[in-house]
């Protein structure tokens, strides 16, 4: 009997590992396992071609995201949101008909959270359809201590009637006018010093003496000072 012959087929690897990169690839993957036990994957299995329809779907929300349409996006973020809110519902339902308190503090937690992630989701649908405003600062002063910046606001007249203008920018780069107005504080020349004589220290030692001695006496004139807290206190007879 003549020996039959099975080849295997050709598989080409490179291209199965630039399939694991596409983008488009990893989402059939990932819905062919999601889909794999339900009505969904049945009918993908009878009908193969079904996936060709769903890859070209990809690319074409990928096209319009390209030119910066953001329908898709808004549509799959409030998709998300309502299952969420449906998943909140469903638990909380669950945790009021629970019997043990394990499983009402289990449900009731994982209940939160889908609320906790809807919150979110909204949050994010939001910031894409109203972004949040930028502001331009037109001034920028970096200091350690307190400051005051005022942009565009006039100075306000001080009560004595004195204009408090503010030093304007020359022409030049990085350099400001000079200000002409009289300061307010003037100064005098210092005055000169006359040089400190001669000190006698045992004139200075007995007249820090004759001050210590009449402190002593004004203590003994008030009258006998107070026992210690710390003195000994009398022994008494046993």
């Amino acid at each position: 009997m003549a020996k039959t012959s099975t080849r295997c087929p050709v598989i080409d690897t490179a291209n199965i590992l630039a399939s694991t990169a596409d983008p488009v690839s990893a989402v059939m993957r990932v819905v062919a396992a999601a889909e794999r036990r339900t009505a969904i994957g049945e009918g993908a299995k009878r009908e193969p071609a079904a996936w060709g329809v769903f890859a070209d779907h990809l690319d074409a929300l990928t096209a319009k995201l390209r030119k910066n349409d953001l329908t898709s996006v808004e549509d799959m973020l409030f998709g998300q949101a309502v299952a969420l809110q449906s998943l909140f519902v469903r638990l909380s339902e669950g945790a009021l008909q629970a019997e043990t308190i394990p499983n009402y503090d289990l449900k009731f937690r994982y209940a939160l959270r889908a609320q906790s992630q809807c919150r979110a989701t909204l949050e994010t649908l939001a910031n894409i359809k109203n972004p949040p405003s930028v502001m331009f600062a037109r001034q920028a002063n970096l200091a350690n201590g307190p400051q005051q910046i005022n942009n565009g606001v006039p100075a306000l007249a001080r009560a004595d009637g004195s204009d408090s203008k503010q030093i304007e920018q020359s022409e030049a780069q990085h350099e400001l006018r000079q200000d002409t107005r009289t300061p307010a504080l003037t100064l005098g020349d210092d005055q000169a010093m006359a040089p400190v004589g001669p000190v006698d220290g045992t004139a200075n030692s007995a007249r820090q003496g004759d001050v210590i001695a009449k402190r002593l006496e004004g203590r003994q004139a008030t009258g006998p000072s107070r026992p210690r807290a710390n003195a000994a206190r009398p022994a008494t007879a046993a």
